[in-house]
């Protein structure tokens, strides 16, 4: 499998967010993953990739780390349904389809998709 992203790499952007090599492990596995099933993984993983995969760690890290990509995996594209007199609503996580599809972080999301890969 393809790497990303380093733990010493991701050491050398200035996130914010210290994370030990076992969670950095875990956190990039999910991250990567996000980001391989947006771009595609036989996109070119260049810095500004490098640098949406630090930012997805580092943002996850903030957001509950696993548990943030647990809380997306509940909530659905129906946000609201009704029949009749009868009406259930979820809450949703968040509004940006790339997140609630893909669990990317929207400025992630735009790191990766502004004209980089075709049909995104």
């Amino acid at each position: 499998m393809s790497k990303i992203l380093t733990y010493s790499e991701y050491q050398d952007f200035p996130t914010g967010k210290d994370i030990s090599e076992s969670e950095f492990d875990t956190l990039s596995f999910y991250a990567e993953t996000a980001i391989f099933a947006y771009i595609g993984r036989d996109a070119a993983i260049d810095e500004t990739v490098k640098q949406a995969a630090a930012l997805q760690i580092a943002f996850s890290i903030a957001n509950g780390g696993v548990d943030y990509y647990n809380k997306l995996s509940v909530y659905s594209d129906v946000t609201s349904e009704s029949l009749g007199d009868y009406s259930y609503s979820k809450s949703v996580v968040s509004n940006c389809k790339e997140q609630s599809e893909y669990g990317l972080f929207p400025i992630v999301a735009k790191m990766l998709g502004s004209g980089r890969v075709e049909g995104v």
